[in-house]
């Protein structure tokens, strides 16, 4: 078995969080002060809630890697993938029970892997199937046929070469094969986001700066834009928005502004309360490079993970009581 390079990030120093609460003014998470995560660096992450452990997965600083970690509330476990090279921002999902990313290979090739929690599996080349813009994962709960109840995992990606790359298509695993490459309607200048709330699915791409916002209806399929409210046209961003909902509220984030990735822009966040967005807000006084991360906690209203990269340094913000700062300590595992 090749060597792994784990590295465990323990606790020094007390960087404690304001009390968490949510705002009564526009309904948003109130955040502590971000922490820097030690020992990783990236220009976006993803991330996921799986059994008790807050996962993330990004590639290297330079593109060339890919990293996992996983922290419990007082740990960070960060792992180097040996077994797994990847470009971009890979996409991760909970999906029967494990782990799955889904990242971008050379030549825009689309790859798979599944991970009980530590160790990653490859699954592969997925088939027939490329993307230039990073894709994004979803766990579906309908059957694609009838309507009713199902599972299987859902990614969105964009077209395969730079004339098709604003394509959005579809595609299904069923927890043996990847089918039904469909080619959807819009277009999207990046990765498109997914979340899933309440008995709905939604979607959110990036057109020229605009945030568009679809929901998924069982039966009805995707709804057309003006079947949904969206954003002000003051909210404006080129890279990737993030969804998020507790169960009860939907949220969304953006990097606010028209810079490419790369510059500091504010973060801002928005809930949808009835029929309409309030008015996006300032994420307090946080800049980030690149599109934030935002994780629920299941089961906690307004309890959220914020995740950002700003010069390539990961932070680490809570609506919730954060524990130390951390310092790396580099262990080898064969």
């Amino acid at each position: 078995m090749p060597k792994k390079w784990v590295l465990t990030l323990l606790f020094a120093g007390v960087f404690f969080f304001q009390t968490a609460g949510l705002s009564t003014a526009a309904g948003l998470p109130a955040w502590g002060t971000p922490v820097k995560v030690e020992g990783m660096q990236a220009s976006r992450v993803s991330a996921v809630w799986h059994k008790g452990k807050l996962h993330i997965v990004h590639g290297g600083k330079d593109g060339d890697a890919i990293w996992h970690g996983a922290w419990d509330g007082n740990t960070w476990m960060i792992n180097r993938v040996s077994n797994l090279d990847g470009q971009g921002a890979p996409a991760l999902e909970v999906f029967q029970g494990k782990l799955h990313m889904v990242y971008k290979g050379g030549n825009d090739t689309l790859w798979h892997a599944v991970s009980e929690g530590a160790n990653w599996t490859p699954l592969g080349k997925i088939p027939g199937q490329k993307s230039h813009y990073s894709p994004s994962v979803l766990l579906f709960p309908f059957d694609r046929v009838t309507g009713g109840a199902g599972e299987s995992l859902l990614m969105v990606r964009g077209g395969g070469s730079k004339d098709s790359k604003r394509e959005i298509w579809h595609s299904w695993f069923d927890g043996s094969s990847w089918a039904g490459d469909q080619k959807a309607a819009g277009a999207a200048e990046g990765t498109v986001s997914l979340c899933r709330h309440k008995d709905r699915l939604f979607k959110a791409a990036i057109y020229y700066g605009g945030i568009t916002i679809l929901p998924y209806e069982s039966g009805t399929g995707w709804l057309q834009a003006d079947k949904f409210p969206q954003l002000s046209r003051e909210a404006r961003t080129v890279t990737p928005v993030s969804m998020a909902s507790d169960g009860e509220d939907l949220f969304i984030f953006f990097r606010q502004g028209r810079s490419e990735e790369g510059s500091a822009e504010p973060i801002f966040a928005s809930v949808l309360k009835g029929n309409q967005w309030e008015t996006p807000v300032p994420v307090r006084d946080f800049t980030a490079s690149n599109s934030p991360t935002v994780v629920a906690v299941p089961g906690q209203k307004g309890k959220f993970y914020l995740l950002f990269t700003r010069n390539k340094d990961i932070f680490l913000a809570s609506s919730l009581e954060l524990k130390p700062s951390l310092r790396p300590l580099k262990q080898i595992i064969k």
